[in-house]
């Protein structure tokens, strides 16, 4: 299944680097969505999460591929958007590529 988050150059290269290490090393609760026309339009728009006080916020698209299985691991949130929370998950991301 593809999923797609968008992020900062930071978590963005930490990511492409260690994809064998899926979400172990990021820290919180992450944001994903399947919908990558709201992530376009709304996340990117420069108005979300107050991302016009921290540069480069929300600048990188990225492209995840899971297997559906993992799903149970995420809470919906509304129709838009899936919360995981990395702490309590561990499993393997298939792909990631930069869109």
């Amino acid at each position: 299944m593809i999923i797609y988050r968008v992020v900062c150059k930071k978590e963005r290269d930490m990511l492409i680097k260690n994809q064998s290490l899926g979400f172990s090393f990021l820290k919180k609760k992450k944001w994903f969505s399947s919908n990558l026309t709201w992530l376009k339009e709304r996340v990117q728009d420069g108005k979300f999460n107050n991302s016009k006080f921290v540069e480069d916020r929300y600048e990188y698209l990225l492209e995840f591929d899971i297997d559906k299985k993992y799903l149970s691991e995420f809470s919906k949130i509304g129709y838009k958007e899936m919360m995981l929370n990395v702490r309590n998950s561990n499993f393997k991301i298939n792909s990631i590529k930069e869109i």
